[in-house]
């Protein structure tokens, strides 16, 4: 115990000078090499150091009283919250004079209810949904409530202000209409409203089946029909030559569908009209064939009185061509046709 004596002079200097190199601001606040917090004094000399007892402050641990105890922050180490923002990153203090605002448009339709969020003149987002009950009962204005909130998730932003159409609200109901009574002459409709039409035009005469060989007997414009079987190809080329021989063609109906392909392979002034039953034009006594351009009206087959002078109807099938006429004018594209007084046609 007597050896390990001059151990404790060499660790206490050894103590003593390990303090020295801390920097002061850190120990003394920012005050220089002063004190410590604990009472031991330390001055630093050419001659070495010197210690200097001095009475422990309040609070100074009692293992090591001239050391005392460190605070936990420094009072001199430069504070910061992390939530402040640097300099060059704090926000305008006039951008929030002007904020841009969203614009929600609502429209409540009888049947639909449209949501529009709109701003700085771009469309951020839209939404249409049923309306709920009548258009503008309290029902109505919660489903669209409903909706703007919805398209604000989706969007992502907050709407700052809503203007709405105005309401006026109409009662709608489904009214079931019976069809009309068709017509018991000779007036009958063999095709309307088929998908694949070719060409554009209008005429009214008597049917030519192909294969053939010379016009038939009579001045008026003939209505080609090509039977079932007959190739594209080789039925246009018999209406080329048909045509070149001075034969009247004014139209041209197609058993199968390839009314397309026909009709690309003929003057653009043809109306052809595929997908028809080519027995029942062959046999009848007139036909009239229209093709107009899609969503375009038909103007004879919609016109009893000029279908009616192009078919020579009589007084009393003037009604036939009145029904046939309104039955037929959300149609493009159709055949009428009169049915041969010889043959029995259908009920």
């Amino acid at each position: 115990m007597a050896a390990a004596r001059p151990f404790v002079p060499r660790l206490r200097n050894c103590l003593i000078h390990l303090t020295t190199l801390i920097q002061p601001n850190l120990i003394s606040g920012g005050k220089g090499p002063r004190n410590f917090r604990g009472g031991l004094g330390l001055r630093g000399g050419s001659g070495g150091s010197q210690c200097t007892k001095s009475s422990p402050e309040p609070g100074s641990s009692p293992i090591f009283p001239r050391l005392g105890a460190p605070p936990h922050a420094p009072a001199s180490l430069p504070t910061r919250d992390p939530f402040q923002r640097e300099p060059e990153e704090e926000a305008d203090p006039s951008a929030g004079a002007n904020p841009v605002s969203v614009i929600a448009g609502v429209d409540v339709g009888n049947a639909t209810t449209e949501v529009v969020l709109v701003s700085g003149g771009t469309i951020l987002a839209a939404g249409r949904v049923p309306t709920r009950g009548r258009k503008g009962s309290p029902d109505s204005l919660r489903g669209a409530a409903a909706l703007v909130r919805r398209v604000e998730r989706q969007a992502g932003c907050t709407v700052s202000e809503a203007r709405i159409a105005p309401l006026r609200a109409v009662d709608t109901s489904v009214v079931t209409v019976p069809d009309a009574v068709p017509p018991r002459g000779r007036l009958r409709v063999l095709a309307a409203g088929v998908p694949t039409p070719g060409g554009a035009g209008a005429c009214a005469g008597p049917p030519l089946l192909l294969p053939a060989a010379k016009q038939p007997p009579g001045e008026a414009p003939l209505v080609a029909v090509v039977p079932p079987g007959l190739p594209y190809d080789e039925a246009a080329a018999r209406l080329r030559a048909l045509l070149e021989a001075g034969t009247q063609i004014g139209a041209v109906l197609v058993a199968g569908d390839e009314g397309v392909l026909v009709a690309n392979r003929l003057p653009a002034s043809l109306p052809v009209i595929d997908q028809v039953d080519a027995g029942a034009a062959a046999s009848c006594e007139l036909l009239a064939v229209e093709v107009r351009p899609p969503g375009h009206a038909m103007n004879l087959l919609t016109d009893p009185v000029a279908l009616g002078a192009r078919l020579r109807l009589s007084d009393d099938e003037a009604a036939d061509a009145a029904v046939l006429g309104r039955a037929l004018s959300d149609y493009s594209n159709a055949v009428d046709l009169i049915l041969d007084s010889r043959a029995q046609g259908p009920a």
